[in-house]
């Protein structure tokens, strides 16, 4: 049987086109990777803390661009909240975290990421904040701070929302 070098060459394209294509249904079996190029893994998600007060408009812009981009980064960002204008425990734990960051005066919203902290909010900021996230998502060396005051002074009475629990 003789090949022709169209036949080789038809016979290497499909070979090259049959390698890539299982290599993509390969890779897409294993980590999940995120539009933005970040690869899921077994990281824990990185929790942003808002400690928020009802009916404080700058929390309520806080918590609506939150909501916004929630379920584009499920896989790397969770939130958990904390209202403090109505519960003595989640005001008492917010000054708990404050004085952990050398605030001495604090308002809300009182956001926190790891180990930096973020005082009000502003239109725009929360893509910052979600940048920031992102880039402890990829940081072995990732502080929970909140966590850790949580472990070792143990509050009692403090209670938090996700985000799908707020109304609004």
């Amino acid at each position: 049987m003789k090949i022709n070098k169209v036949g080789i060459v038809s016979i290497i394209c499909a070979l090259f086109v049959i390698s890539v294509a299982l290599g993509l249904m390969l890779s897409s079996m294993g980590n999940k990777i995120h539009s933005k190029g970040l690869k899921v893994t077994d990281h824990e998600k990185i929790t942003i803390y808002i400690f928020r007060g009802d009916g404080c408009p700058h929390c309520e812009e806080a918590i609506k661009y939150f909501k916004t981009v929630e379920d584009e980064y499920k896989d790397f960002i969770q939130y958990v909240t904390y209202e403090t204008w109505n519960s003595e425990a989640n005001h008492d734990f917010l000054g708990l975290v404050a004085k952990r960051f050398g605030e001495e005066k604090y308002g809300v919203p009182f956001i926190v990421i790891g180990d930096k902290h973020y005082v009000g909010y502003r239109t725009g900021s929360g893509i910052g904040m979600i940048n920031y996230a992102l880039e402890q998502y990829k940081n072995d060396d990732y502080k929970d701070i909140v966590k850790e005051i949580i472990e070792t002074n143990n509050p009692s009475g403090i209670e938090s929302k996700t985000l799908k629990e707020i109304e609004g």
